[in-house]
């Protein structure tokens, strides 16, 4: 019924069916229902006199064995749900709920009372539609939208067809059973080897559809890989890449952008193929546009500019015509990286291409790309003409002259009506791009990237040569990020400052090495130049080799679990990943040595001396949820033994200290900065516990003396503790030191530094151990004094 001048004959076609509906032949009346309640709802808009005919193949498949009735009863339960958020017919969303629950019910019994051995297809079709029951949404937990607010069942299809929309599945939106669902797909895929001649291609569509729900199950991968290895063995790997296509537009349209990013790699990989390059190269471009949309402009760049390379250098010049499409994408990351002056000279080469391989070159306005060329560009002018007119004759050395020749007369246009101030053209600038403009003039440049609470700041010199080794580590580092980031790597919230150099390590020295900073962390990257007789494999090994190794160090995890992560990323593809097609410099090593040597001679007055905070995709932010290990049942155990055992051994001191006016006001203060109790008695002690220690004399001091001081008495000293040693900065100071043993005692969580951020470790703990709200019932530690046990604790506890 999608054929207008058809929906003219329909009801003199509903008529005809009706009387196959009155037949005696009881196969043919429901086949004639469930025909004419399709036509009824896609060709009216309405179930008018056809809920009973709905009802009518649902009760009949609720007592049959046949696995093509049922099938038909899911197909109509499901369409009628989506009726019923249309605000259509009369059936609730209990009646929906109850009838799903039956059809699984009998399904499952049917497939129980199928031998695999002897039936394999039979149960693999019954396993299909048990598993598409399940994944039907339990109605009375739906928000219904408003009526009218959805397109009709006609409009959908049609919508479908053409490609415009896809199902936006999740357990937010559309909650299913999942696990019930997946217990039936594992069930399904283990038995396809058998059932060789089962259909795979129904199952698979409602995978790909229904996807975004699914990935957290542990066997979706599993089950997505069996399926769309049957589809190859169908179809080839071209089936598998449309597949991948699919689940990933899906993924975007769910808001899981790293989840897209997997399918598209694949995609890429699977239609790398004479026949299928130009879909793999759109899919590059695609893959650089997530990175883009997730603020990791190097990655972005290294795809955009691999596709046009690709394009490039294509057999018969077949895909010459996307170049200047690619080398804008790649000027507008570059833009968004703060790069002026290197997005200018891409600007330049796109505009060439344009004119060389697009059609019809003149008609710009039927060329989309060379809007944002035109605006980028014109944004670069008129900032520096405004705000550093000292950049000017440099910018007219970094591109084509004809470009800027065609730029004037939009320059002259724009002029009048950019009117900014320096403080709104800086303020603007820093919420919307990844750099401060013109980052990549003066001897040194800088690139910026946020992710995972991690903050970089990558330096080099701005040299040919070094900036294309540390923008092939930036990229690097960003597409390892993306492919750690759905594993947990559990990275420290902190500052992250990277030098790179070119060229081989002193005395065999490691090619990152670590400077002491309790603050950051800083270190130094020293990578290969990159040449035309390099050895591609050899930079390729030393990238991957510099990326693990640095952020091994930057993850709280223990190594071993941490290198457990890294192995995932690497099953899943991270190699191919890492270098798209060719090496970072092969691809990006469009701009002349030259164009290097102009910007780095020239001079700019900075925009401001604070240091520039990247922004961070909401998909890359940092983890919220509870940590890796953590338990709160035990954590608030722990809490209640350091209020039970803790004050004993300050039985002498923590008295004298609440009678102190001063120190009693420096615990307050404490108290004011949100200081739990715990975290006083904690950091009390461990003063405590080192003064003890500098009393006894080198000799004298047991070996178990740490692990026993709290067993004895405070009594038993005869020299009180100073009080001036528990002043809030030695209880600071104290705690720095302290939180990392909480981490590592509580959690196993630890680093790999030397010098360790105890200010990133704690805000870990807080983020996501509970070290700022967890604590139990308690004495007041500043206004109530233990019980004769010394314990702060409820006397019930």
């Amino acid at each position: 019924m999608l054929d207008d001048e058809a929906r003219v004959d329909l009801p003199e076609w509903l008529g005809y069916i009706g009387e196959f509906v009155e037949d005696e032949d009881d196969d043919l009346a429901l086949r004639a229902r469930y025909e004419r309640a399709w036509a009824v709802l896609r060709g009216k808009n309405t179930l008018d006199g056809v809920e009973p005919d709905i009802r009518a193949v649902i009760d009949a498949a609720l007592s049959s064995e046949r696995v093509s009735l049922l099938d038909d009863a899911n197909q109509l339960l499901l369409s009628w749900g989506g009726s019923w958020l249309r605000h259509l017919g009369t059936v609730s969303a209990e009646e929906l709920r109850d009838l799903t629950l039956r059809l699984r019910e009998r399904t499952h019994t049917l497939i129980k009372n199928t031998d695999a051995a002897v039936y394999p297809v039979r149960k693999a079709s019954l396993l299909d539609v048990a598993a598409r029951l399940c994944l039907h949404p339990r109605w009375p937990e739906v928000t219904r939208p408003a009526s009218g607010a959805l397109p009709t069942a006609l409009e959908t299809v049609r919508l479908r067809l053409v490609g415009e929309i896809m199902p936006e599945i999740s357990p937010e939106s559309r909650p299913v059973d999942v696990t019930d669902a997946m217990d039936y797909l594992e069930q399904l895929v283990d038995l396809l080897p058998r059932a060789r001649a089962f259909p795979v291609g129904g199952v698979s569509e409602t995978f790909q559809m229904v996807a975004p729900a699914l990935t957290t199950d542990p066997r979706y991968g599993k089950v997505r890989d069996a399926l769309d290895t049957a589809q190859a063995d169908i179809a080839g790997d071209s089936s598998v890449a449309a597949r991948c296509r699919d689940r990933a537009m899906a993924f975007l349209r769910a808001g899981r952008a790293l989840d897209a990013l997997h399918e598209l790699h694949e995609v890429k990989i699977n239609w790398w193929h004479g026949d299928t390059l130009r879909g793999a190269l759109l899919t590059m471009r695609m893959i650089g546009k997530i990175y883009g949309d997730l603020n990791l402009q190097q990655a972005a760049r290294q795809y955009a500019l691999a596709a046009a390379a690709v394009a490039a250098s294509s057999p018969g010049a077949e895909h010459e015509d996307m170049l200047p499409a690619a080398l804008t994408e790649a000027m507008n990351y570059t833009y968004a990286a703060g790069h002026w002056g290197d997005a200018l000279a891409l600007g330049g080469l796109a505009f060439m291409t344009h004119h060389l391989y697009a059609e019809a070159p003149d008609d710009y306005p039927s060329h989309g790309y060379i809007q944002q060329l035109d605006f980028h560009a014109s944004m670069v002018m008129l900032s520096a003409e405004r705000f550093r007119p000292d950049l000017s004759s440099a910018l007219t050395q970094l591109t084509d002259t004809n470009y800027l020749s065609d730029l004037d007369e939009l320059l002259t246009e724009l002029r009048p009506s950019f009117t900014y101030t320096e403080q709104q053209f800086t303020g603007n600038t820093e919420e919307q791009l990844n750099g401060r403009p013109f980052s990549d003039v003066g001897p040194q440049r800088e690139l910026n990237f946020a992710a995972l609470g991690t903050t970089w700041r990558v330096r080099c010199d701005n040299t040919r040569t070094t900036v294309l080794a540390a923008e092939r580590l930036t990229a690097a580092l960003q597409i390892a990020l993306t492919e750690l980031a759905p594993h947990d790597p559990l990275f420290l919230p902190q500052d992250i400052h990277v030098r790179v150099t070119t060229g081989t390590p002193f005395a065999s020295k490691e090619r990152v090495t670590f400077k002491p900073d309790n603050r950051a962390v800083d270190c130094t990257v020293i990578l290969s130049p990159y040449g035309n007789s390099a050895d591609s494999q050899a930079l390729e090994r030393e990238l991957s080799a510099a990326v693990v190794y640095l952020l091994a160090h930057l993850s709280a995890r223990p190594t071993k679990a941490f290198m457990s992560l890294v192995e995932k990323t690497f099953a899943r593809g991270f190699r191919h990943k890492l270098l798209s097609v060719r090496l970072y410099d092969e691809v990006a090593g469009l701009l002349t040595e030259a164009h290097y040597d102009t910007l780095r001679q020239t001079t700019m007055q900075s925009w401001t001396d604070a240091a520039f905070q990247p922004p961070t995709a909401p998909a890359l932010a940092q983890p919220t949820t509870p940590g890796p290990g953590y338990d709160r049942t035990r954590a608030l155990g722990m809490i209640r033994d350091n209020y039970a055992e803790l004050p004993q051994a300050l039985s002498e001191t923590l008295p004298r200290l609440l009678a102190d006016p001063a120190a009693l006001a420096g615990l307050q203060d404490l108290r004011e900065e949100r200081w739990l109790d715990w975290h006083i008695l904690v950091a009390l002690v461990n003063i405590a516990l080192n003064l003890r220690l500098e009393q006894l004399s080198p000799g004298s001091i047991p070996l178990d003396f740490p692990a026993r001081f709290l067993e004895i008495p405070e009594s038993d000293y005869t020299a009180p503790l100073p009080l001036d040693a528990f002043t809030p900065v030695s209880l600071r100071a104290q705690m720095e030191l302290t939180v990392l043993s909480v981490g590592q005692r509580r959690w196993k969580l630890g680093t790999a530094m030397k010098t360790p951020n105890p200010a990133a470790f704690k805000q870990l703990l807080i983020a996501r151990y509970g070290y700022g709200t967890d604590d139990v019932p308690h004495r007041d530690l500043l206004n109530d004094t233990p019980h004769e046990n010394g314990s702060l604790l409820p006397p019930a506890t």
